[in-house]
């Protein structure tokens, strides 16, 4: 998936029951749905962070403590590297 993408999905692209999400025609780069399937794990993940929330929510409107979905990918990954040693 790209970055816009992911950045842009909805609680309702998820398809729990079908374990798949829709990457929806109109932030798709060729304007196409696309169906993809989950693995079981991301499945569990989803739904502990559902929460109830209303199906046209953002799901990650944010990462951390940071309100840009890019900048905590950003820090995400640099924490991430640093602790695993990588540099750079």
């Amino acid at each position: 998936m790209r970055k816009g993408e992911v950045a842009s999905l909805q609680w309702g692209d998820i398809d729990f029951h079908s374990g798949k999400l829709v990457v929806r025609s109109e932030v798709s780069k060729n304007n196409k749905e696309r169906r993809i399937p989950m693995a079981s794990r991301v499945v569990e993940i989803l739904k502990a962070l559902q929460n109830g929330q209303d199906r046209s929510q953002v799901i990650f409107d944010r990462i951390g403590n940071r309100s840009n979905f890019y900048e905590g990918c950003y820090w995400e990954l640099m924490r991430i590297s640093s602790q695993l040693g990588i540099e750079g």
